[in-house]
């Protein structure tokens, strides 16, 4: 499982990335300093550690 503080956003960022999603999962990033981007290349990471698995 991944932590929360992985997740946490570098103090520069060098390319904006823009994710859809519900406002509550927007504040909720924003609240606990998650970066989307990062989020999501965990995200895609264990899909494919999963996907190896099979």
């Amino acid at each position: 499982m991944v932590e929360l503080k992985d997740l946490e956003r570098p103090e520069l960022r060098k390319k904006i990335i823009s994710i859809r999603t519900f406002p509550s999962y927007a504040k909720w990033l924003k609240k606990h300093k998650i970066s989307p981007s990062r989020l999501f290349n965990k995200a895609v990471v264990e899909l494919m550690q999963k996907e190896r698995e099979k």
